[in-house]
């Protein structure tokens, strides 16, 4: 066995090496979703509870004379569409403006 076989070994094992780490970090990243742009149920929560204690101040009005958050909906605003699937767990009281009432402690109207 001379000198240059030992070397492409080591060079085999470290690209190898490279190739599963690379794979490995792949998996983690897509899987994860962390760094996807995808959301999580407690991440919609949080941005309903903001939509809440701004509507909040409104007095819960809505339509053109009223202050809405975006005069939309929580779940057709441009920064919370991608809660729509997470509707049904978010919203459980019937209306979005029931939903607040509670989330807020609130008295009903």
């Amino acid at each position: 066995m001379s000198k240059g076989d030992m070397t492409v070994g080591y060079i085999i094992a470290i690209v190898l090496g490279v190739i599963v780490l690379v794979l490995l970090a792949y998996l983690f990243f897509s899987e994860g979703g962390i760094f996807s742009g995808t959301v999580t149920e407690q991440t919609c929560m949080g941005k309903f509870l903001s939509y809440c204690n701004f509507w909040s101040i409104c007095n819960y009005k809505t339509g053109i004379d009223g202050c809405q958050p975006g005069n939309a909906d929580f779940f057709t605003g441009k920064n919370s569409i991608e809660c729509k699937p997470f509707e049904s767990k978010i919203i459980t009281k019937g209306t979005p403006e029931a939903e607040c009432m509670k989330r807020l402690n609130q008295p009903a109207q």
